[in-house]
């Protein structure tokens, strides 16, 4: 029903009230997602870790990612990419791509940018699809446009519009 606060609060009293319970982890999963979406980002992240503690191994590339995300709309992009990097080397049945841009792009919010750039090379290799060629082309780009290299950067652009037109 999205009423985030009332459930909080709730999963509050369930901790505080019952603290050998065994929907700790769940409680925790399920603040961290209410918290996102009150966008308590850094409450959410410590919620989620405390769901991992509690609950090692059994949705931690699930939960990591969700921590990365929570953590980086916080502005804590160093912990972000910590989080996505346990992600993709926790046992996962999503697309590793995904994550893999994350960590890219995420890489380049630390201010990273040619180890960004290797990434999203590494991503368009390794893929078949041109709008996934073109995205990287594009972020690439960026990277080197926040690095003052205009020259690469349009070259990187120009690279995603003669050998992606439809993407």
């Amino acid at each position: 029903d999205a009423r985030y606060t009332d459930t909080i609060s709730t999963l509050d009293e369930l901790k505080t009230g019952y603290p050998s319970s065994s929907y700790l982890a769940a409680a925790g999963f399920l603040q961290g997602e209410s918290l996102s979406a009150l966008q308590r980002y850094a409450e959410a992240a410590m919620a989620f870790e405390g769901y991992l503690k509690a609950r090692p191994g059994v949705l931690d590339s699930y939960a990591e990612k969700l921590r990365g995300d929570a953590l980086a709309a916080a502005g804590n992009y160093a912990e972000a990419l910590a989080a996505y990097e346990l992600a993709q080397a926790a046992p996962h049945l999503d697309d590793a791509q995904a994550l893999q841009i994350k960590i890219a792009q995420t890489t380049a919010q630390t201010g990273d940018y040619s180890t960004a750039v290797s990434l999203y090379d590494a991503v368009a290799t390794n893929t078949t699809n041109d709008y996934t060629r073109a995205q990287m082309d594009y972020l690439a780009g960026e990277a080197y446009l926040a690095q003052h290299q205009a020259t690469q950067a349009y070259e990187r652009f120009k690279h995603a519009v003669e050998n992606y037109p439809l993407s």
